[in-house]
């Protein structure tokens, strides 16, 4: 049980990383006036730019909301593969792939629920129209790709070696963690 909930730990210590990286990035996308949609800016033409900035605020807060939901998302996920694969073992490295179905399963997973939650936080907020186009999508990408590429380090990373590979590309990761 000790070394399940370590890896549980390093694998949320991975995403927590992530997020904070993406949090920074989705500030700098969306930090200005210019973040902003035309109606917005039209909307709000005449007022304080304290006022475009409340609106702004709030926008940026619900991506940022989004993206941590998303990151609570994969970590769940990657904590179910973590855990079948601590408990399995493989003599082999044939042996070691049989749970890449899994991965493969626990990704969809998280893609679909990461694509509900957009529905419900982002486009039926509408939050779609305050960002201006570029801007929402730049955040939108930065919060997407950050949940993928937590999910696919945190596995990659912390499962236990003889089980790397059940996950594609990890050869390709450092395996001082594992």
């Amino acid at each position: 049980m000790g070394a399940v909930m370590w890896r549980l730990a390093k694998s949320l210590f991975v995403h927590i990383a992530v997020l904070v990286l993406a949090l920074l990035l989705i500030y700098l996308v969306a930090r200005g006036q210019e973040s902003l949609s035309a109606e917005v800016l039209t909307r709000y033409q005449g007022r304080s730019p304290a006022a475009l900035l409340t609106v702004l605020a709030d926008a940026r807060g619900e991506i940022v909301t989004w993206a941590a939901i998303g990151i609570a998302i994969s970590w769940i996920a990657s904590a179910i593969f973590l855990a079948v694969a601590e408990r399995t073992t493989a003599a082999n490295e044939r042996e070691a792939r049989r749970l890449i179905g899994l991965w493969a399963g626990m990704l969809i997973v998280t893609v679909a629920l990461l694509a509900a939650n957009s529905w419900l936080r982002l486009f039926s907020a509408g939050i779609t129209g305050d960002l201006a186009a570029s801007t929402f999508i730049a955040c939108v990408l930065i919060g997407g790709l950050a949940v993928l590429i937590a999910y696919w380090l945190s596995t990659g990373l912390v499962v236990k070696r003889v089980m790397r590979p059940s996950v594609p590309l990890a050869a390709a990761l450092p395996s001082f963690w594992s």
